[in-house]
C-alpha cells in the first residue's frame, strides 16, 4: 500500500479522503453531512492509503497543544475491511508522529472500534464515554517513546 499525505483541501488526495469518509460516515453510519464536514478540513493533514490507484483508507489529523497527533476521521472503504489496511494506516501515522517528535497520538474512537485500536497499542484514556454524532465514543491514547 502506498500512502499519500496532504495539508488542506485543494487537491486530489483530499478528494479521495472525502470519498471514503462520505461512504463510511454519511452513507453507512448516517452521520449528518454538516457534522462530517465541520469546516476544519482546510486546517488539517490528510493521509490516504492506495492500492494501485484505488483509495482504500484515510485519516485526518493535526498537532494539538499537548504536542500530540489528534487522529480523526479514520475510515476504511467497505470493500477493503478485514485486510489489515487500517493497521497499516495507523503505523504510517505513528511514523509521521515520531518523525515530528510528538509525545503520542490521541483519538476519539467509536465504541465498536475500541478493540481495533487496542490491538494497535492504544488504550482508553477516559472511562466516561460520550456521544458524538449520536454514536458512542471513548477517548484513546497511544504514547510514543
Amino acid at each position: 500500500m502506498k500512502f499519500k499525505w496532504t495539508y488542506g483541501t485543494d487537491n486530489t488526495i483530499y478528494s479521495d479522503a472525502l470519498k471514503i469518509r462520505k461512504e463510511v460516515f454519511i452513507q453507512e453510519q448516517g452521520v449528518a453531512l454538516n457534522l462530517e464536514l465541520d469546516g476544519l478540513d482546510s486546517e488539517r493533514f490528510h493521509v490516504v492509503g492506495y492500492i494501485e490507484d484505488e483509495a482504500v483508507v484515510t485519516a485526518r489529523l493535526y498537532i494539538n497543544d499537548a504536542n500530540q497527533a489528534k487522529v480523526q476521521r479514520v475510515a476504511t472503504a467497505k470493500a477493503y475491511r478485514g485486510k489489515q489496511y487500517g493497521s497499516q494506516l495507523l503505523d504510517t501515522i505513528e511514523a509521521w508522529a515520531q518523525d515530528k517528535a510528538l509525545k503520542g497520538l490521541v483519538l476519539s474512537a467509536q465504541d465498536t472500534a475500541i478493540p481495533f485500536y487496542e490491538k494497535n497499542g492504544y488504550h482508553v484514556s477516559s472511562p466516561d464515554g460520550y456521544l458524538d454524532a449520536n454514536i458512542p465514543h471513548h477517548d484513546m491514547l497511544k504514547l510514543l517513546h
